[in-house]
């Protein structure tokens, strides 16, 4: 990957959903889009985790970045350890056909 086709945005607080339910707080993230690629990555530490939810679909991982709640539909991840990384969709992409999403 060459310098500049990465943009990282970091956070402190998001979570993996399964439809209105929490199924992992993820603190100290870092969503990466590797413009090459086209591709979404989660890197973060989960503090808390529902195992039977982790395992439904669909999963959605939500953030609050610079003042817009983002949305990216979680593809796949592993979680070794307490750290989390996972394949995203782009942020919005089909999650009205997975997922009702309202105003909170």
């Amino acid at each position: 990957m060459a310098i500049g086709d990465a943009i990282p945005l970091r956070g402190n607080n998001g979570v993996i959903k399964w439809f209105y339910y929490a199924a992992a707080d993820v603190r100290e993230f870092t969503v990466l889009y590797d413009k090459t690629a086209g591709a979404w990555t989660l890197r973060g530490i989960v503090q808390a985790a529902d195992a039977f939810k982790l395992k439904q679909t669909p999963l959605v991982f939500v953030a609050a970045l610079r003042g817009d709640v983002l949305r990216w539909p979680v593809l796949g991840f592993e979680l070794t350890n307490g750290r989390i990384v996972a394949r995203l969709g782009a942020p919005g992409s089909d999650l009205a056909k997975h997922v009702a999403l309202r105003a909170t």
